[in-house]
């Protein structure tokens, strides 16, 4: 089973949104985005665990701010990298086709990040309590 198969899977869990996308298989754009997400879910846990490891931000509120910016991120990255491929391609499709799936993509980075923080957090003391989403853990 190639990258593709399984990104698209992954993003397709979320909804199917027809030729839309066919066209981000065909191009392998599951693939890139899926790793993209990945690698700056990664580094923003990265960071957050071992650069800003300081007492004061042993907090679920700056745990959040983190996890917003990755949405963030993930979500202009989900929506700018298809569309200047298709535009390239010219093909066209509505914003919203490109909404939904820059959405996905936060979604699913959103997703990474919390699984990173839960491997990431035993590692460095001060920042270890959080996130407490599931009582001690």
């Amino acid at each position: 089973m190639e990258l593709n198969d399984i990104f698209s899977k992954v993003f397709e869990l979320l909804g199917r949104s027809g030729t839309f996308s066919e066209d981000l298989f065909q191009e392998g754009l599951y693939t890139s985005l899926g790793i993209i997400n990945l690698l700056i879910s990664l580094v923003i846990v990265l960071s957050y665990y071992f650069f800003i490891n300081k007492p004061n931000y042993n907090s679920i509120k700056h745990w959040f701010f983190f996890l917003i910016g990755n949405f963030a991120l993930c979500l202009v990255i989900g929506y700018l990298y298809p569309k200047s491929v298709f535009t390239g391609l010219d093909l066209e499709y509505q914003f919203i086709e490109y909404l939904v799936f820059a959405l996905k993509s936060g979604l699913i980075a959103t997703f990474m990040f919390i699984i990173w923080s839960y491997i990431f957090k035993w590692f460095k003391s001060h920042c270890q309590g959080t996130p407490k989403l599931f009582g001690k853990f």
